[in-house]
């Protein structure tokens, strides 16, 4: 990944407005479409997240996860997920996260707080591999 994608994730961190103090909201919060979704949908989004963070591993404050991997077609073995943001954990985290906006727990911010924790890290490798 880029280092402006990794920026790109951590502004759609900030925009889910958490309530982080060192976090500034750099990309303007979409609050007004969030009223349109409808009870069920938050529902059925509240009964993913709640599994997500059930299943949720965390290391030095960041949230990981496990999955199936494809070694080859028809063969596959358990793995931790990527910290990708397409199919690992920045992105289930950004999903809590904005479910946090929406319906606030604990849970759900600690989630939000370690994907911003691992976001900021994989930033300064980043910074610190192209300096």
């Amino acid at each position: 990944m880029r280092p402006f994608h990794h920026a790109s994730i951590r502004a759609s961190l900030a925009s889910t407005r958490l309530g982080l103090a060192d976090l500034p909201a750099t990309v303007e919060s979409q609050s007004a479409r969030c009223e349109l979704v409808s009870e069920q949908a938050i529902r059925c989004a509240i009964e993913i997240a709640d599994g997500l963070i059930d299943a949720a591993h965390f290391v030095d404050g960041v949230p990981f996860w496990s999955g199936l991997h494809e070694l080859v077609p028809g063969t596959v073995a358990a793995t931790v997920l990527s910290p990708s943001l397409y199919d690992g954990a920045i992105g289930i985290g950004v999903f809590i996260a904005a479910l946090n906006q929406l319906k606030p727990t604990g849970k759900r911010t600690a989630i939000a707080q370690g994907t911003l924790e691992l976001t900021d890290r994989m930033l300064a490798d980043e910074k610190q591999q192209t300096s």
